[in-house]
């Protein structure tokens, strides 16, 4: 499994799951229905797909990131309805919507950050400044993006979160009291703090505006996306 999505109207989880290589496009990949007390509903709700990874829901539409397409699944009948190509894409990694409902997709391996715009996956943005881009939220009209890989400062501090700012595509490192390693996920906990989550070193943390980041989870391997449910602290 590789990222989890909440949908509050059904009361039901939507997990990707990748089975075998992450890039491969072998087919196998699927999506799962779980319930909210973690029973699982439905194993292979959606099949068809390669290697499925980040997860955004807007209303009856669920947008899957698929190695170097962007799939669209119709929740309420568990179909595909659209594929959307993003060409020289690599890696397809995590699906964010903005406060309009558009839909952007961070592509790791190229340090691109892709856009659905009529229907055509577009080129947002890309280069050193976005390099490998992860996880992908939007808090209070910024993006903010988690890196794959290391990034510092002038002054040598490890910075790992990009914010940017859509409009003028001016970025900036935001600092936070999150440690050094490979981000994956990052998520706001709606009080000025976030979760992110760390692939390589296995781990889930918090970070707060006014305290050090602590640990919430530990595996033993590939800790990946995830998703916070503020109105049940889930």
């Amino acid at each position: 499994p590789e990222s989890v999505v909440f949908d509050s109207q059904r009361d039901v989880l939507y997990v990707s799951s990748i089975r075998g290589s992450a890039n491969a496009q072998d087919g196998d990949g699927f999506l799962s229905r779980v319930s909210a007390d973690g029973e699982m509903l439905d194993a292979e709700w959606v099949t068809g797909l390669d290697g499925p990874k980040g997860l955004a829901l807007d209303g009856d539409r669920l947008f899957v990131a698929d190695i170097d397409e962007l799939v669209e699944v119709n929740v309420a009948t568990g179909e595909i309805t659209n594929r959307y190509p993003a060409e020289g894409a690599m890696f397809l990694n995590d699906v964010a919507l903005d406060a309009s409902g558009s839909v952007f997709v961070t592509d790791t391996q190229t340090h691109r950050i892709h856009q659905l715009v009529d229907g055509q996956m577009e080129v947002w943005m890309e280069g050193e400044s976005v390099q490998s881009p992860n996880g992908i939220t939007f808090v209070d009209g910024l993006m903010l993006l988690a890196a794959a890989d290391s990034a510092s400062d002038d002054s040598g501090t490890a910075r790992y979160v990009r914010q940017v700012d859509p409009t003028t595509q001016q970025l900036s490192m935001m600092a936070t009291t999150a440690p050094e390693g490979s981000l994956d996920a990052i998520e706001a906990d709606g009080r000025g703090g976030y979760f992110v989550s760390y692939w390589a070193e296995a781990r889930v943390m918090h970070t707060s505006p006014d305290a050090e980041a602590t640990v919430i989870a530990e595996e033993t391997e590939g800790t990946a996306d995830l998703d916070y449910v503020a109105d049940r602290e889930m």
